[in-house]
């Protein structure tokens, strides 16, 4: 039987695992990562101000203690999922919550951010977060901060010398795991016969409105995993590629 071929887009420091979790079930993979990770430089700040600390991502954990060398807080920590849970761990916090669903729906619903009002609230994340966790914690009445300490950078590659490379590997499935990457993703593919060519994959994405933007794109075959790890991703294409092949 057939297995899926996948356009790996993660950034490189973060690539292996994925690719690792495909090509143990016999797929194969062409890695090709959108953008890199850039921490921002951002004003030193106390965490005993907060009554709670949520990291979107493990992105967020990393670039936000490679300028705070801090290693405990009386504050509660939230994490988004597993891989950020697990990046806390490793600089020293062993006490972190994470929700039932990795996503800020997951986090929004967790017990403790129920009753929030004049909790003091700081996110990390990185620029151009989704507005929803902030909007709906200061609409239970907490105090909120956000900081963005990285951005993704769109990494230009030749287009001329890749593509060929690319279409040679008979990829069949293309993970996109935000928003911002699904954007340079296309911004890659935007020659004619390059957008023709990635129009006609199967796209797997991590929530609902990536969905529909691909489909209003043109893409015909999009896939939803459940959430953004890569266990879920890995699960998401081959259990669509069972269904397909």
């Amino acid at each position: 039987m057939h297995k899926p071929h996948v356009l790996n887009t993660r950034p490189s420091h973060q690539a292996h695992h994925l690719t690792q979790l495909i090509e143990q079930r016999g797929g194969r993979v062409f890695h090709l990562p959108v953008f890199a990770i850039q921490p921002i430089i951002f004003e030193p700040i106390n965490l005993d101000d907060f009554d709670i600390l949520i990291f979107q991502s493990s992105n967020a954990v990393h670039a936000f203690f490679q300028r705070q060398k801090i290693k405990s807080t009386v504050a509660e920590i939230i994490a988004i999922g597993a891989a950020t849970k697990k990046a806390l761990n490793s600089v020293g916090f062993d006490r972190v919550l994470v929700p039932n669903s990795f996503s800020s729906e997951g986090i929004l619903a967790m017990p403790l951010l129920q009753s929030v009002v004049e909790k003091s609230i700081l996110i990390m994340c990185g620029e151009n977060p989704k507005s929803l966790l902030i909007d709906t914690l200061a609409a239970r009445g907490a105090r909120t901060t956000m900081v963005h300490c990285y951005q993704r950078t769109p990494i230009l590659h030749n287009m001329e010398i890749i593509f060929p490379t690319v279409m040679q590997s008979n990829i069949t499935t293309i993970p996109s795991t935000s928003s911002e990457g699904f954007i340079y993703l296309m911004r890659l593919f935007e020659k004619p016969e390059q957008r023709a060519w990635i129009l006609n994959k199967t796209l797997c994405v991590i929530n609902e409105k990536m969905k529909m933007d691909a489909e209003k794109m043109g893409f015909t075959s999009v896939i939803q995993a459940e959430n953004a790890t890569d266990e879920a991703i890995a699960k998401g294409i081959f259990a669509a590629y069972d269904v397909g092949s």
